[in-house]
């Protein structure tokens, strides 16, 4: 996820011979970070549960063991963040 606007010369110049650059406009990255991720068990899974649920374009695991990331519509950052929190922290899922 890049700031507006975006030099599409200048990522491709600097990146187009390592990968394919496409730009998408609104998107957004939702990441979820925590030691329970890195642990693996049935918490990723839920962590992996409740990114599906958002519809994701894509989700990745992090540089980190500890992270995993999504990439949605910019409109639905808001939902995704208030919705992951209400799973993770007000409904008290286990890590």
């Amino acid at each position: 996820v890049l700031p507006r606007p975006v030099d599409c010369a200048f990522l491709e110049r600097g990146l187009g011979s390592l990968a394919k650059i496409e730009v998408e406009p609104d998107r957004a990255i939702v990441c979820v970070v925590g030691t329970g991720l890195a642990r693996g068990g049935p918490f990723r899974a839920a962590v992996l549960a409740a990114l599906a649920e958002l519809d994701p374009e894509t989700v990745v695991l992090g540089a980190s063991p500890a992270s995993l990331a999504a990439v949605l519509p910019q409109a639905r950052l808001e939902e995704a963040v208030r919705g992951l929190h209400r799973r993770f922290f007000e409904e008290g899922t286990e890590s």
